[in-house]
């Protein structure tokens, strides 16, 4: 077994004795960074992966909350409008006084 061993390792020297490794320098500064430059590039190389499903859930889940609060902040000053005005009973009928005093000339 070892002879086998022996006779592949010499069969891949000669297969391989052709080929040059060139980028030596490039890989260790990858894997060892000495300068913050080097480190930095690690940093920006660094590959996300964002799961589509739940970031679109929670962007629609934020956009409907966002709907949601302004329609209330909407109604809330309609109400609030509504519960200032009084209703004034004139003839048989009812009117917001401000109209009433419009329609009149007593404003």
């Amino acid at each position: 077994m070892a002879q086998n061993q022996k006779e592949l390792k010499e069969q891949l020297e000669v297969e391989l004795k052709e080929l040059r490794f060139t980028g030596q320098d490039s890989v260790l500064r990858r894997t060892h960074p000495q300068t913050w430059r080097d480190r930095l590039l690690i940093l920006w190389n660094k590959e996300l992966e964002l799961p589509l499903l739940p970031l679109g859930m929670t962007a629609a889940l934020l956009l409907t909350l966002v709907a949601v609060g302004r329609m209330d902040a909407r109604d809330g000053n309609t109400m609030a409008v509504q519960d200032r005005r009084e209703l004034v009973e004139v003839a048989g009928n009812i009117y917001w006084k401000e109209d009433y005093e419009k329609a009149v000339g007593l404003r």
